[in-house]
Parts: structure tokens; C-alpha cells; sequence
């Protein structure tokens, strides 16, 4: 079964309360939503994903929180940690810290990853090609709209070309897939590495 909620405001509690109502939840979204709590709600929010046994799809935009300081650093951490069949995780202009990047090495079912305008500079670039050396099932790799250089957009499709299986790869809105094809950053063009 699936969960999406959409333009609301929220507060933890409620939202853990429908989400609790969706049977063996497969598929979960949030979309421009804002989150009302504080840091102990967040946490009740994040242990009602660990372990989770059936999520194979989680998809966060926009999401955003009353309460200054807080983010979404601890329930995708756990997410890519403890979930045991998660697939396909999309996060789209929400911010990502480095310790989200390095849970993925940690994530043995992800084969795609979307983090679309989470404000990533050329120094995440880099750690997210180590992590998704680890990764060795992610095969789909979206990093549009962030703050990458050009040449930190090269380094990065040059890291993904030379240690990851990853064979999709979207820079700046441009898709390339399979044996030669081009990964583009802003002014920069270089191979994608086939599985």
C-alpha cells in the first residue's frame, strides 16, 4: 500500500497516526509539506521506519519544519540504515547532510537515488561517489539542480565512471544512459561506466 500527502501542514503525531493506518506501506510521500513538532516528535516520526519491513519507495519534496534547526538528516539516515527493502529513494529540494550521504554505504537494496536541488556542493559530490562505490547496487543516480562547479561536475561523473556500477546518471537535468554515454554537468561532457 501506498501513503502520499500532499500541501499540508502537519503535526508529527498526526502524521505518524495515518501512516500507522496503511497496511504493510510499500510506498511513502511527502510533498511540500511543513512538519510541526519538536526534536522528540521527530524522533517518534524516525522510529516508525526502522526496521520497516515492506517500504521499497520513499519520496521527500519540499518538506519543511515549523520549528527552526530541524531537517530531515535523522529520518533519512535511518531509512537508508534499517530498511530492508528500500529501493528507490527521492529526495527533491530539501537540504542533505553529509552523514545522509555516508548512511548510504550502509543501504544494500538501494538502486536508485534522487537528491534534486538539496543544495550539494563539489565536496558532497565527491563523498557521494565514495558512498555509492560502497553501494554496489545503485545504478541510478540523480543530482540535478545542486551547486556543483563544472569541474565538480566532472570529478563527479569521472568518480561514478571509474568506481560504481552506476549506469544512469542525471547532472543538471540532462539524462544519459548506458555504455558511452555522456554525463553533463554545466559546461562539461564525459562518459558514464556501464554495469
Amino acid at each position: 500500500m501506498s501513503f502520499e500527502l500532499a500541501n499540508e501542514t502537519i503535526s508529527f503525531s498526526n502524521l505518524v497516526a495515518k501512516i500507522e493506518r496503511v497496511s504493510q506501506l510499500q510506498s511513502f510521500s511527502l510533498d511540500s509539506i511543513t512538519l510541526e513538532g519538536d526534536e522528540d516528535d521527530l524522533q517518534v516520526f524516525t522510529k516508525f521506519f526502522r526496521g520497516h519491513s515492506h517500504l521499497e519507495s520513499a519520496s521527500f519534496r519540499n518538506v519543511r519544519f515549523v520549528s527552526e534547526g530541524m531537517d530531515l538528516e535523522l529520518v533519512l539516515s535511518m531509512l537508508l540504515i534499517s530498511t530492508d527493502k528500500l529501493r528507490v529513494l527521492s529526495v527533491d529540494g530539501c537540504p542533505i547532510k553529509p552523514s545522509v550521504i555516508t548512511a548510504i554505504t550502509y543501504n544494500s537494496t538501494l538502486d536508485t537515488i534522487r537528491m534534486v536541488n538539496c543544495g550539494l556542493t563539489d565536496e558532497n559530490a565527491m563523498k557521494l561517489v565514495d558512498s555509492l562505490a560502497k553501494a554496489s547496487r545503485i545504478t541510478s543516480v540523480d543530482v540535478s539542480g545542486n551547486k556543483f562547479t563544472d569541474f565538480g561536475s566532472h570529478a563527479f561523473s569521472q568518480g561514478l565512471k571509474q568506481r560504481t556500477q552506476v549506469t544512469n546518471v542525471q547532472v543538471d537535468g540532462v539524462t544519459k544512459t548506458g555504455e558511452g554515454s555522456a554525463v553533463k554537468g554545466s559546461a562539461q561532457t564525459v562518459s558514464a561506466k556501464s554495469a
